[in-house]
């Protein structure tokens, strides 16, 4: 509790004198724990607990003064209530007064790598065209922190979190699980109870790797250490009592009681206990009332108007507020200075928020609206950010001035900017209140829809449908029924959201040559492609384009291209056709540039390439899209790159980067990604079954019966099948293969590259003693592969068909497939016709061609890591007469998929920094890695790290996409 008194500084604020600490010695012990764990790089978040004035804010300045004692650097803020709307102004706050105490170099080694993306922000208070998306911000402000703590171990002290905006909010969400490695440690307040606090708060409170610190009330004991503290006078019994009873232990409020106590001049004698009773109502504002009358009319004026104004208000903004000139207001200041109300005048800031609120809950509604409109006013004209004018505007009566509806989108639009829909939400709903015209109007609720349907406001539909009431032309109502149709796809409503495309295609029907067109057919094609109800009309959509193939001028003629694009590799049509459209729809990048990485259509190139065996040309768009997603710290475009890159591996048939990337996707399923779920399980099972990890292989595939009939789940029960297939469990295989192969039938779907199950599904027949079925699905794919002309396919069809035909037409089969599977860069292909072919040889008779083949199988299944047919082919090698060598899992073949690859990114000259920014981990992950890959490989640092992967023993995969890039290990 404070003691009394304090000293002034000659600036006006009040400097109040160091509190003892009563009954929180445990609470600081227990965050004490927090304090040493970051030191040693184990991280963590502890939020402080309690209601109002129970003591949050004194005992977070004894752990920031035990962090000093430790040489921690700290980094401190508070949540204000009248700037909960202001995007990331807690954030500013931790990070700008450290920011002004450095140097240009010191600004520049802390803005490196991936915290540049936080640049915008924390230099220029600007999010508007820095091309920086809300989580690319957050990645940002990440780095920041790391580079930081880089430094010593840091602390980062918020109080009142609950008063926090929701940016900030989610920056603090953003760290919880990636502060495992790093020496920094989060200690923030937050009010029990509070109803109207971030979302992110709440979760953020109720995870379990969140240390909660619940501040209990103060005992009676400790509440009469505090009367004697203050009335210098041991207090009875029975008086220490009451004014527990009344004041239920809370300090705040004993403080107030003493106060009252002094005021009035009651001594703490036993017999004066029955006057507390009278002082319990509303402690803080009766005393508070009191305390603020005493001073006069001015002091008054002066304490409402700072209320409405909020903490860090200027002292003259105050003083125009209350009209009173700039001599009268700093007396009044320092009179509500003297009386411990405030404890600075420049900026004006209150002694407790409860101080603050009790002056402002005083104040009449109708008043206080007039008060924040005037507010409003004198801000704007005082140039202040749109978002402290905004924030008076929200609590204002209609001000029917043009200037109030420009600030107030504004702030919407610099909300939506950094992330914070919630109070573009907010902003927007009160621009409504102002005179709009029609067409205004329609712009804003359009706007509003916007933003609610990114934060999953239901509301978003109702205001898309005001909006088509209020506009006219064709153009405006088809692009109000596009908003629509995205909604309805966000919630999952596939039917929903094509219903609104086609009915936004009829009115723009006499104007087909329209970008907005083009957009329309290439979202519809998005939705409704991969569902069975919806994929047929989805094609009858795409006829139009068939016919008259837009030219690639512009974006929505790209995403036009790029859905015919995957339309044609996933209906089989010819090979040729398919790349030739995908890459005028890249445009040589220009589709990335116009929709960023986040955009779908890339997806539809990335398709139409992946799907028609053009692999080094998909590898070109991912590099792009995957540096882009890093520059601007995108996580959700990263994982979708990563995700593709992990298919592509797994078409190319290489086994260990197909396990790598999958990894890597399995880490960031872990902050939130979940597209395509069922494609990438798909794709890792498979990998693990090729490295022969049958268990592991069927722990992923439990996702399968979760999805819902999609050709997402269909890749995943086809994954099944062939997992089936490879344990001779051959009813199952049977089963699964034919009934994935059902669910693309009704999509339209007859592209074998991302789900083989027709070969695989004659393989499986054909051991089970059903030939003519077998032969029926392998002369389908044989006959597919040779219309499309792809060479996996046909590599693939012509494998099949050889292990259900005799010699000697199965071995010029096998030769044919060899030659298909040069054309096709399948690595994992060539692989399988090499091992078939040496098989078919060493049981013809052909010893000496078999070895030679087998050992050529047996070189490439070992490099590219297909460890099930390495030891099948040695098995064969050791039949026909030869002695392979035994495999060698020590050094490289030693190292795990994701230890392969932070090795070939730090032989390329990449900082851990850089490697961690690249790969969305932290720099410890990275030194972990290297640690482990130092001691496999025994080597003592990266320099040595090429020649060590490049032994002949070796067992690097021929190509490895480390960054983006094609790597020769």
């Amino acid at each position: 509790m404070s003691e009394a008194g304090g000293r002034r500084s000659a600036t006006g604020t009040r400097r109040p004198t160091v509190k003892a600490t009563l009954e929180r010695d445990q609470e600081l012990r227990e965050i004490s724990t927090l304090l040493a764990d970051a030191r040693e790089h184990r991280g963590g978040i502890a939020v402080v607990e309690g209601p109002a004035g129970i003591g949050k804010s004194h005992l977070l300045g004894c752990v920031i003064d035990a962090a000093r004692e430790q040489e921690m650097l700290v980094l401190r803020a508070t949540g204000v209530e009248g700037e909960r709307d202001f995007s990331f102004a807690v954030v500013l706050q931790l990070f700008e007064r450290w920011l002004s105490g450095c140097d240009q170099l010191a600004r520049e080694e802390l803005f490196s790598g991936a915290a540049a993306l936080a640049r915008p922000l924390l230099q220029e208070r600007q999010l508007d065209g820095a091309g920086v998306s809300a989580e690319g911000l957050l990645h940002g402000l990440f780095w920041v922190t790391v580079n930081i703590s880089a430094q010593a171990p840091l602390l980062l002290a918020i109080d009142d979190l609950h008063w926090a905006d929701a940016g900030s909010a989610r920056f603090i969400q953003y760290l919880l699980p990636r502060l495992d490695e790093l020496p920094v440690a989060v200690v923030l307040t937050r009010r029990a109870g509070y109803l109207d606090e971030p979302s992110q708060v709440t979760e953020l409170a109720g995870n379990t790797k969140v240390q909660r610190v619940a501040l209990a009330p103060l005992s009676p004991v400790a509440v009469g250490e505090v009367l004697k503290a203050r009335l210098r006078a041991s207090a009875g019994e029975r008086f220490q009592l009451a004014c527990h009873e009344a004041t239920g232990g809370n300090p705040l409020l004993v403080e107030a009681v003493t106060r009252t106590l002094q005021d009035e001049g009651i001594e703490p004698t036993d017999g004066n206990a029955g006057l507390i009773a009278s002082l319990r109502p509303e402690l803080v504002q009766r005393q508070l009332a009191l305390r603020v009358a005493q001073l006069g009319t001015e002091a008054a004026e002066f304490a409402q108007a700072a209320a409405v104004l909020g903490d860090e208000a200027s002292l003259a903004q105050v003083a125009m507020l209350c009209g009173l000139d700039p001599d009268r207001a700093a007396r009044a200041a320092d009179a509500l200075m003297g009386a411990d109300i405030l404890v600075s005048a420049m900026p004006v800031r209150f002694t407790h928020p409860l101080m603050r609120s009790g002056l402002y809950g005083q104040l009449a509604e109708a008043g206080r609206a007039l008060m924040h409109a005037r507010a409003a006013e004198l801000l704007n004209a005082d140039h202040a950010p749109v978002q402290l004018i905004a924030a008076q505007l929200l609590s204002a009566t209609r001000v029917g001035e043009p200037w109030a509806t420009r600030v107030l989108r504004d702030a919407a639009a610099d909300a939506t900017a950094s992330g914070n829909v919630e109070s573009a939400v907010r902003y927007l709903r009160r621009t409504l209140m102002e005179p709009l015209s029609g067409s205004v109007r329609a712009e804003i609720l359009l706007e509003l829809a916007d933003a609610e349907s990114r934060s999953g406001d239901a509301a978003a539909e109702a205001h898309v449908r005001e909006a088509l009431s209020l506009v006219v032309s064709a153009e405006d109502r088809a692009d109000a029924l596009q908003r629509l149709g995205t909604i309805h796809h966000a919630r999952g409503d596939r039917a929903g959201a094509a219903e609104a495309y086609e009915q936004a295609l009829e009115l723009l029907a006499e104007a087909p040559d329209k970008a907005l067109t083009r957009d329309l057919h290439a979202a519809y094609f998005t939705v409704a492609s991969l569902d069975p109800e919806l994929a047929p009309r989805a094609v009858a959509h795409l006829a139009p384009l068939l016919e008259r193939q837009p030219g690639g001028e512009t974006r929505g003629e790209r995403a036009a291209l790029a859905a015919l694009a995957a339309h044609t590799a996933s209906s089989g049509g010819p090979r040729e056709q398919s790349i030739a459209l995908a890459k005028r729809a890249w445009g040589d990048g220009a589709m990335l540039a116009e929709e960023g990485p986040d955009g779908f259509a890339w997806h539809l190139v990335t398709a139409g390439l992946g799907w028609s065996d053009a692999f080094d040309e998909t590898v070109q768009v991912l590099d792009c899209v995957i540096a882009e997603a890093r520059r601007q710290g995108s996580m959700m475009a990263y994982a979708n790159a990563t995700f593709t890159m992990a298919t592509l591996s797994c078409f190319r048939g290489r086994v260990l980067d197909t396990r790598a990337y999958s990894e890597a996707l399995e880490e960031l399923s872990r902050y939130g990604w979940r597209a395509f779920a069922g494609t990438a399980a798909a794709v890792h099972a498979r990998a693990l079954i090729e490295h022969d990890e049958l268990e592991a292989a069927e722990r992923v595939l439990t996702v399968t019966d979760q999805l819902e009939e999609s050709a997402d789940r269909a890749a995943a029960i086809a994954a099944r099948g062939y997992l089936h297939l490879t344990c001779d469990r051959l009813r199952e295989a049977c089963e699964d293969l034919m009934a994935a192969g059902a669910m693309l039938d009704r999509i339209g779907f007859v592209n074998p590259t991302p789900v083989p199950w027709r070969t695989d599904a004659a393989v499986a027949f054909h051991r089970a003693g059903d030939h003519q079925r077998a032969v029926q699905l392998a002369d389908a794919a044989l006959s597919l592969a040779e219309r499309t002309g792809t060479p996996s396919h046909l590599g693939t069809a012509l494998l099949t068909r050889a292990e259900l035909t005799g010699q000697p037409e199965g071995i010029e089969l096998l030769r044919r497939a060899l030659e298909a599977s040069e054309g096709s860069d399948s690595a994992l292909l060539r692989v399988r016709c090499l091992a078939a072919l040496g098989a078919a040889q060493r049981r013809a008779g052909q010893r000496a061609g078999a070895r030679a083949t087998l050992l050529q199988a047996l070189d490439k299944a070992h490099r590219i890591g297909a460890r099930r047919i390495e030891r099948a082919v040695r098995e064969e090698l050791r039949i026909a007469g030869a002695r392979p060598r035994r495999p060698n899992f020590s050094g490289p073949d030693s190292l795990t998929a994701s230890e392969r690859r932070v090795a070939l990114m730090a032989a390329e000259g990449m900082s851990n920094r850089d490697i961690a920014g690249a790969l969305f981990v932290t720099p410890r992950t990275v030194e972990q890695h290297l640690y482990n890959t130092y001691k496999k490989l025994g080597i003592q640092s990266r320099a040595e790290i090429s020649a060590a992967l490049l032994t002949p023993d070796a067992s690097a995969p021929a190509v490895l996409e480390v960054a983006g890039r094609p790597r020769r290990a």
